[in-house]
């Protein structure tokens, strides 16, 4: 019988036993139909007979709900994971513009140059490379500025 059942379930590709257990499943709902509806066994299999396309093609469309509902499923959870994904990234990216905008103004309090305006007294930062930067250099360069090192030895070979 074993092997009858393992022969079964490799032609037709289902278990015997789910067969078995739908065959009786459906008897079941018969014996319930028949009941409600008040119909003698003749008078279901024509009702059968009569619109077996359609009970097919609910059959096909149920079976077609329920994989879609699966697809549904499995899409929620991509959809889910990938929102995770997209707020890390966010985050991620948040943290770098935080980080490198904290560095900036550190590297600039350290190392920029700035004067202040004369007429609100608030810093006035120099862009390397800038207009006043290239005056500021010219200037320094036409009144003698220079290491004091430098400016030691001239002195001693004037």
């Amino acid at each position: 019988m074993q092997k009858i059942r393992m022969e079964f379930k490799e032609t037709i590709g289902v278990p015997y036993k789910e067969i078995v257990d739908e065959m009786v499943e459906s008897y079941k709902k018969i014996k319930e139909l028949e009941k409600e509806k008040g119909m003698s066994m003749e008078e279901m299999r024509a009702f059968v007979e009569e619109h077996s396309d359609l009970i097919l093609n609910l059959k096909e469309l149920r079976r077609q709900a329920k994989a879609l509902k699966k697809d549904v499923e499995s899409l929620n959870r991509q959809r889910n994971w990938l929102s995770k994904e997209v707020g890390l990234l966010r985050d991620l990216k948040n943290a770098h513009e935080r980080g490198f905008q904290q560095g900036f103004n550190t590297a600039m309090l350290r190392f920029g140059i700035h004067y202040y305006c004369a007429i609100c007294n608030q810093p006035i930062w120099i862009e390397a490379g800038s207009e006043v930067h290239r005056a500021i250099i010219e200037l320094l360069r036409e009144r003698g500025w220079g290491h004091t090192y430098c400016h030691q030895i001239a002195m001693q070979y004037r």
